[in-house]
């Protein structure tokens, strides 16, 4: 997890990623990020912890492409 995620994701996009995944724990603002990915013509997926409420992302489910469960 890069926090913060913002940061960086020109340089991924610019590095030929093609789906950027962030966690929400690693951004001030879930929407803004997606927003920021969209810009830069990636897709875009949300990764969550073992332990994260999936109530964090429901709003978005509609705006992204990939949920990531992470496991152990």
């Amino acid at each position: 997890m890069i926090s913060p995620v913002d940061n960086f994701i020109k340089d991924f996009s610019e590095a030929g990623a093609d789906i950027i995944t962030f966690h929400p724990e690693a951004t001030p603002n879930i929407q803004d990020t997606i927003n920021l990915i969209k810009k830069n013509r990636k897709k875009v997926g949300i990764s969550l912890k073992p332990k994260s409420e999936v109530r964090l992302i429901e709003k978005y489910i509609d705006q992204i492409n990939l949920v990531l469960i992470m496991s152990v």
